[in-house]
């Protein structure tokens, strides 16, 4: 109230220690000080509770601070929210699939045994493997007693599978023609091929697995199969022809069988 009353002095008599300029100074000055406090006030109180990232804060910076808070909440409870759903969601245990489409063609694996070692490795004769004494294992850690019976099994019903899928995905289709990878003398010479055409490849597959199918596969276990959809019969029996001599050519004429030549392989062939 004196500093204000003050300010609104007319005049000051000569005798007066303080001039009014001396006051106009000293009120210029504590407010300045005010000022400053406040906002050393505002400044340290904002770095508390931002946990030391200190601001120095106006009426329009704290608005801002504070629209920037409310923010970062809202995008942290909602990343929270994001976090609990994608848990709670888990994803789904890898299965290896049976077999491998490319466009129509379905094909099953060849190399997958269903047999591994102690360490897990895949095992790609399992038969061989065996006989050095070493333990077999299946993907759930339990030991094989018979390992070639059960990885010819595995094989087995991949290739079913394969029949099943390109019978589904092809519904249009009237025939289909195959090539069935069979084994070689013993299981360990080179691999032979036996190619036919069919209108059913489920039951003409699970003829080749069993032994009821053609004089080669009773001969040598079938271990993979490609199988191809046609329009017509007369479609898939033209690309039988075609894939006899395309095998032939590259295996070997004595490594082929179908298409017409349905003999058993001889023993001689195994040794060339």
């Amino acid at each position: 109230i004196f500093v204000v009353n003050c300010c609104h002095i007319p005049y000051c008599p000569r005798g007066a220690i303080v001039s009014r300029s001396t006051i106009h100074v000293v009120l210029v000055l504590v407010q300045r000080a005010l000022v400053n406090g406040v906002q050393a006030t505002r400044y340290f109180d904002g770095r508390m509770k931002r946990g030391g990232r200190g601001r120095s804060t106006t009426s329009s910076s704290s608005g801002s601070s504070s629209g920037r808070k409310t923010s970062n909440k809202s995008s942290s409870s909602s990343s929270s929210g994001h976090k609990s759903a994608s848990a709670a969601k888990a994803p789904p245990k890898y299965k290896k699939p049976a077999t491998t489409r490319t466009g129509g063609v379905v094909s099953s694996s060849s190399t997958n045994t269903g047999c591994y070692t102690k360490t897990g490795a895949p095992i790609r004769n399992p038969k061989a493997y065996a006989a050095t004494g070493a333990v077999v294992q299946n993907r759930y850690k339990q030991t094989i007693k018979a390992p070639e019976k059960y990885s010819s099994a595995v094989q087995g019903n991949s290739m079913v599978a394969a029949a099943k899928t390109a019978k589904k995905s092809n519904p249009k289709a009237k025939a289909f023609s195959y090539v069935a990878q069979v084994e070689g003398d013993g299981g360990r010479g080179p691999k032979r091929s036996y190619v036919g055409y069919t209108t059913n490849p489920e039951r003409r597959i699970q003829e080749h697995i069993s032994g009821t199918g053609a004089k080669v596969t009773q001969e040598c276990r079938p271990m993979s199969v490609k199988i191809t959809p046609h329009h017509s019969a007369d479609a898939a029996k033209k690309a039988e022809t075609r894939t006899y001599y395309k095998e032939k050519k590259q295996l070997g004429g004595d490594r082929v069988r179908g298409a017409g030549n349905t003999a058993r392989f001889s023993k001689s062939s195994s040794s060339k």
